[in-house]
Formats: C-alpha cells, sequence, structure tokens
C-alpha cells in the first residue's frame, strides 16, 4: 500500500514539475529571443537587479535563499515551502536573462518543481516522511526534465542531499517523477538543445592520466568558481546597492568585450565548444559574468553557466593535454558543474544520456576526480 502510494504522489510531482518546466523553457526561449533581437535591453540590467531585490526583501517572504531552503526542509521539515517560491524565481530569471544576465535554468526548474509539489503535498494532509519524498521527487523531475535526462534526474534528486554519498532508497520514487516530467515536456513539445558526439580517443594509460589531470583542473574551476561567488556576495552585501553594483559592473564587461556572446544561457557556445576550437578567453569571461550576476542578487541558477564554462574550458585545455577539442569540452560539461553541486555521478548519467552510454566511463572518472579536487564546499548551503 505504501508503494503504491509513494508512485501516485511521484507520478504527481512529475506531472507538477514537467508542466512547470514546460512553461519555464517556453518562456525562456521567448525573452532570449527578445534580447537577441533588441540588443539594447542589457542598459536595463541594473535597474532590473534592484527590482527584483526589493520584491523578494519585501514581498518573498523568505523565498531568496532558493534551493538551500529545499534542501533545508527535505532534512530537517518543519513547514511548507512558501508556494510563492515558484512565480517568483520564475519571474525574477526571465528577467535576468531578458536584460542579459549570466544565468542559469535548471535551478529555476528545480525550485519550481519541488516548491509546487510542496504546496499540493499541504493540500493532500501528507506526513513529514511523505512530504520529504515529495520535494525530493519535485526536485529530481525539474532537474531531469530541464535537460531532457530523466535518469541524471533521477540521480541528482538523491545526490543533491549531501556532500558524499547517495539516498539510495530515494531511487525509485525520483525516477517515477522525473519520467514522468519528461514525458510531460515531449508531450507539450518542449525542445532540448542538440550536442554533437564528441570524438572518443583509443583507450590508453595515457589517456587515464590526461582524463585525471583534466578532472583536477576542472575541480580546481569549480573550487574558484564557488568561492568566487560567495566572496562577491558576502563584499556585495544584500542591500540594493548589490544588484546596482553587479549590473554595471556586467555592462562594462559588455561594453569592454564588445557583444554579447556570454549573456543568458550561452548554449550556442556550448554547442561551437563540442565541435571546433574556441578562445580562451570564453571561459573566462563566463566566469567572472556569472560571478558578478550571481553574487550581487540576480536568480537563475548555475548549471547552465558552468556547463558553459566546463565545455569552454575542456576545449581551451585540449591542445595541452594532445586530446580532441570534443573529447574534452564533453569532459568540462559535466565535470564542473558536478564538482561544484556535489553531484559527480548525476552528471556522469547526464553527460552518457547526451553523448550516448560509451562516454560514460570516461566522464565518471572525470567527474569524481574533480569532484574530489573541489573540496567539500559547493554551491548549495543546504547538503550535509
Amino acid at each position: 500500500m505504501q508503494l503504491l502510494k509513494n508512485s501516485g504522489y511521484s507520478i504527481l510531482s512529475g506531472i507538477i514539475a514537467g508542466l512547470s518546466t514546460a512553461l519555464l523553457l517556453h518562456l525562456l526561449d521567448q525573452v532570449t529571443h527578445w534580447r537577441e533581437l533588441y540588443p539594447p535591453l542589457v542598459w536595463g540590467l541594473p535597474l532590473v537587479g534592484v527590482l527584483i531585490v526589493w520584491s523578494y526583501r519585501h514581498y518573498g517572504h523568505n523565498t531568496d535563499k532558493g534551493y538551500p531552503l529545499i534542501l533545508d526542509e527535505i532534512h530537517d521539515p518543519k513547514q511548507t515551502l512558501p508556494l510563492r517560491m515558484s512565480p517568483f524565481i520564475l519571474i525574477s530569471t526571465l528577467a535576468t536573462h531578458l536584460f542579459g544576465g549570466s544565468a542559469g535554468r535548471e535551478g529555476t526548474a528545480v525550485q519550481m518543481g519541488a516548491s509546487l509539489s510542496d504546496a499540493v503535498g499541504k493540500q493532500l494532509g501528507l506526513s513529514a516522511q511523505a512530504r520529504t519524498i515529495f520535494l525530493m521527487t519535485g526536485a529530481a523531475a525539474g532537474f531531469g526534465a530541464a535537460l531532457g535526462t530523466p535518469l541524471a534526474g533521477m540521480v541528482f534528486g538523491m545526490e543533491v542531499l549531501y556532500k558524499k554519498g547517495l539516498r539510495i532508497s530515494a531511487w525509485y520514487p525520483c525516477l517515477i517523477a522525473s519520467l514522468v516530467a519528461y514525458a510531460i515536456g515531449h508531450l507539450l513539445k518542449v525542445t532540448h538543445t542538440p550536442y554533437s558526439r564528441p570524438m572518443i580517443p583509443d583507450i590508453s594509460l595515457r589517456l587515464l592520466v590526461m582524463i585525471v589531470v583534466a578532472g583536477l583542473c576542472f575541480g580546481g574551476i569549480a573550487r574558484l568558481f564557488i568561492h568566487s561567488t560567495h566572496a562577491l556576495s558576502r563584499q556585495l552585501g544584500t542591500g540594493l546597492r548589490a544588484p546596482l553594483i553587479g549590473g554595471c559592473l556586467v555592462l562594462v564587461i559588455y561594453a569592454i568585450v564588445g557583444h554579447l556572446r556570454h549573456a543568458g544561457l550561452g548554449l550556442a557556445v556550448i554547442q561551437d565548444a563540442l565541435q571546433t576550437p574556441l578562445s580562451f578567453w570564453d571561459p573566462f569571461y563566463k566566469f567572472i559574468l556569472t560571478c558578478i550576476t550571481l553574487g550581487s542578487g540576480f536568480k537563475g541558477g548555475e548549471f547552465t553557466p558552468l556547463v558553459f564554462i566546463g565545455s569552454t574550458f575542456g576545449n581551451a585545455l585540449a591542445p595541452f593535454l594532445s586530446l580532441p577539442h570534443s573529447f574534452m569540452a564533453a569532459l568540462g560539461f559535466a565535470a564542473v558543474f558536478g564538482a561544484a553541486a556535489n553531484t559527480p555521478m548525476a552528471c556522469a548519467v547526464m553527460a552518457a544520456e547526451i553523448f550516448g552510454w560509451i562516454f560514460f566511463p570516461y566522464v565518471l572518472v572525470c567527474t569524481y576526480v574533480a569532484y574530489w579536487a573541489s573540496g567539500t564546499h559547493g554551491i548549495y548551503a543546504g547538503q550535509r
């Protein structure tokens, strides 16, 4: 009977996450198109940042903590997540992207899936244990639906709770929810970015050594990103001056660079990194822009920017390690976020779903080396 109940909760959570993620992705495509069509919109970024922080401060009711708040409730259920978390993170993410901030989308999908699931769970009068499962499945489904990788969504829901290890007992509800959310997205014609498959070198001892070296580099980048973002956030504080200063700094960098190649998600650059050599400056600019955007109070999440940083950094490292650009970019695609979020297994599975399972052994080694090299801290403060 309990298994049937958990299955029903998982299906419901998957439906909720699938619908909310589909809405997010469709709207995000639209605002990205508008920004590309009207580049002067980026000049409004500082003002929009001030509005976002002001809105969260006066009407957000603690929702500005974002995903760490969800993790806290999973570990120690106390009170229902505010329902307003979902519209707040949706609108603020769309605004950040429309006006040229460097941010992601998967974190938004996870927050929407979990908060909406929790609101429904409250109406159903769920116990604390059932509510924990509902929150986990909402997060798993949101991640899997946003990327089109349901197996990775399942693993993410189990793995992101802790700095080390997985909550194996939650595999079944997380899998059901993630598969349902993915199916809902498919029915609603959600399109996921196509990525070319990497050229995989012949297996050799040298290749293994180079993968380990690459993992150490990716873990170092992840560690630097974590500390840089947190340090900048502490330096700027939580007042209205933080997004004002941060937005102006982003505009200064755009003016220096002379283009908006690194604004928003940057999916086209990630695609290029998997096919052709790119400039070594690409990961550097995206790193700085993302640290400033997220560290100064804008919303949207870290996943896609870290994928951008990882794939372009891997592309830049390829000549030094004498490995194909596409292979190194694909390793970085998964390893940097896996290290930063303490989710190496989820990101290895994600890479296998995107690039083919033949790539799995290589990326698994790389993500775990990066994870060990990045240290105990992560981008999510609620991990234990």
